[in-house]
């Protein structure tokens, strides 16, 4: 990877591809939530959050309408930008009360819109001796993970630790993605979707028998969440399998996801979204802040004879190949949008080694899907949750849902050979449950 030197930003800058993605994507705030585990001192912290934001050179633009320019700029304000903190009590001392105010606190914040133009909010909220901070960012300028990564440096300065020089600036990746699209690898690039399209034309998302095809008026932007902890012992064992077929837990998980939507659709070809940060292609950009985030495509074609390590191995290859193109495919202008239906991604947590704070996950994090498989990690644990539209999916529909995924990843470690085809999918718990509702019916079949 050839990086341009550090830019001497102009006045103007264009918006990458992935900013104009998450702007037609989905314009609305995303929201970051950390709890720290000790009452925080909110001054100091959000005098460290102001050292690390104006680390940043991303931070000195904002979003503008710029004559004899089309489409949204970036421009070069005067002043940098400077943050404070809203603090807020919450009631309670048991908690469920706790949690029960901490849940409305999240409600307000959400649905007090960022104003025109602005970059991030910051609001905290004490109960308890504990301390929760909330980043309420403008996609343009942050994806989630950059909020993590902005929350560490801050945590960092504020507990003393001195800031260390920004390696790789935001307008560095606006200037290199703008090479790109002038370089000589660009028509190479590009043939490969092309190429893809053409082996699937007209790809649709996997539609399960239980999605509903009316939205009920009012719940369009509902979500339900559900989550599965795969512990220390299953997420090693996943590793290691991951590492023997030369790839990733991030590709094995996605593989797996693909096999139980291929299973519940009757193994009919599909087209969904893998979201992707690829910080974690590039060494340089490790811990950068910006938008980084990009939704491929990745067009599913699973054989029921195949067996599940021949299904992997295939996957990885094809995951492989998509991250080596990744910067060209459209993200502004895609030439589909069946791909952003269905989804799947992953964001890696860090946590504090003495545990005085952690990353909390809030749902939706990939609420622009209707539905979609997270995968966070959590030290040396995975947590899996499925995320999706209140008025498609039902909720026992989802808890079903993730009890198979957690069926398949106990198989595939268990049985790689098996034929993905004779899985059978009705795990110990809800074939316990079944008999004990009708224990004259015995067979479950395999969905």
């Amino acid at each position: 990877m050839n990086l341009p030197m550090m830019l001497e930003v102009g006045a103007v800058l264009a918006l990458s591809p992935e900013q104009l993605a998450a702007l037609n994507r989905d314009p609305t705030p995303r929201l970051f939530l950390a709890e720290i585990t000790t009452d925080l001192d909110i001054p100091r912290f959000a005098s460290a959050l102001n050292t690390a934001l104006r680390a940043h050179e991303i931070f000195a633009y904002q979003p503008t309408r710029v004559e004899g320019y089309r489409t949204l700029r970036l421009q070069q304000i005067e002043a940098p930008l400077r943050v404070s903190v809203s603090e807020t009590k919450l009631t309670g001392t048991h908690e469920a009360e706790i949690e029960k105010a901490l849940a409305a606190w999240l409600e307000r914040i959400q649905s007090n819109d960022l104003a025109a133009g602005k970059i991030i909010r910051v609001e905290a909220a004490h109960a308890a001796g504990r301390c929760w901070i909330a980043l309420l960012v403008n996609p343009l300028f942050l994806d989630l993970s950059s909020a993590r990564n902005l929350f560490l440096e801050a945590i960092g300065i504020h507990h003393g630790k001195t800031p260390t020089p920004v390696a790789f600036q935001y307008p560095q990746y606006i200037e290199w993605r703008r090479e790109l699209e002038q370089g000589e690898e660009t028509r190479a690039g590009k043939a490969y979707w092309d190429a893809c399209l053409e082996k699937n034309p007209a790809p649709l998302p996997p539609l399960l028998s239980y999605r509903a095809t009316k939205i009920v008026e009012g719940e369009e932007k509902a979500r339900q969440h559900v989550t599965l902890l795969i512990d220390t012992c299953q997420a090693g064992q996943l590793a290691a399998l991951a590492q023997t077929h030369g790839t990733n837990v991030e590709v094995l998980l996605q593989a797996i996801w693909w096999v139980l939507l291929a299973k519940l659709t009757d193994f009919d070809p599909f087209v969904a979204g893998w979201r992707h940060d690829c910080r974690a292609d590039y060494a340089v950009m490790a811990g950068a802040v910006g938008v980084f985030e990009k939704t491929l495509p990745v067009f599913i074609d699973v054989k029921a004879d195949e067996r599940l390590n021949e299904w992997l191995a295939r996957f990885a290859g094809m995951a492989q190949e998509h991250l080596e193109q990744q910067e060209y495919w459209p993200l502004a202008t895609p030439p589909i949008d069946t791909h952003l239906a269905v989804g799947f991604g992953v964001s890696p947590v860090l946590n504090e080694a003495n545990n005085q704070w952690h990353i909390r996950e809030v749902p939706g994090a990939l609420s622009d899907f209707e539905l979609a498989l997270h995968v966070q990690e959590r030290g040396n644990e995975l947590e899996l949750s499925i995320d999706a539209e209140s008025s498609r999916y039902a909720l026992q529909a989802i808890e079903r849902l993730l009890q198979q995924m957690g069926v398949l990843l106990t198989v595939i470690l268990a049985q790689p050979e098996a034929r993905i085809g004779e899985i059978d999918l009705v795990g110990d718990e809800e074939r316990a449950f079944l008999l004990k509702q009708n224990p004259a019916q015995r067979d479950f079949g395999n969905q």
